[in-house]
């Protein structure tokens, strides 16, 4: 370690050599401060948007665009959440091993928000396809909707899986290459 510089000066002795799990307590308490104000600042951001785009999506003929922001919310503010809590835990000065551990889990959740935002993007856009099927008399065709909106889910699914444990440094995608599927 090269010392905690001007931390020194303002925080108690004790948070500085209390340690837990090679985390000192304040870095404890620090990682508790991040999370919260990732949480909140995601929060606030993602409203701000929403308020800022919600006009500009109500200008359209259709109810696509305005399903898809809606529908799509809460995984962009975890997205959001998660570059938020990187940038905020940075001043940490957390030990290398706690540092890739935090990484490897925003890595990890980071992936199934992506999902989650590509599920809804695929409900969305099935949901449309199947009432303007529907309303031009396309009945038949309208039947395959279902079966195409689980296939996308399944792949999304499968790819997120895929890169979560990839994210943990098992190379899965020669295991996929080998399959001949890559």
């Amino acid at each position: 370690e090269f010392g905690y510089g001007l931390l020194e000066e303002y925080l108690p002795q004790r948070l500085l050599d209390l340690r837990f799990l090679e985390l000192a307590l304040w870095q404890w308490t620090g990682i508790l401060v991040a999370l919260f104000a990732a949480w909140l600042l995601s929060y606030v951001a993602a409203a701000a948007a929403l308020r800022l785009s919600r006009p500009l999506v109500r200008r359209s003929r259709t109810d696509v665009d305005d399903r898809i922001l809606d529908e799509t919310a809460a995984p962009l503010r975890l997205i959001l959440a998660l570059l938020l809590l990187y940038v905020i835990t940075l001043p940490l000065q957390l030990p290398v091993p706690a540092r890739e551990i935090i990484v490897g889990l925003e890595k990890t959740v980071a992936i199934f928000a992506v999902a989650w935002f590509l599920f809804r993007l695929v409900e969305v856009v099935s949901e449309h396809l199947d009432r303007r099927l529907q309303a031009g008399g396309q009945l038949p065709a309208a039947r395959f909707v279902p079966l195409g909106q689980n296939v996308f889910k399944v792949i999304i699914v499968i790819a997120a899986l895929l890169a979560a444990i990839d994210s943990f440094g098992f190379n899965v995608w020669g295991f996929v290459a080998s399959l001949g599927v890559a």
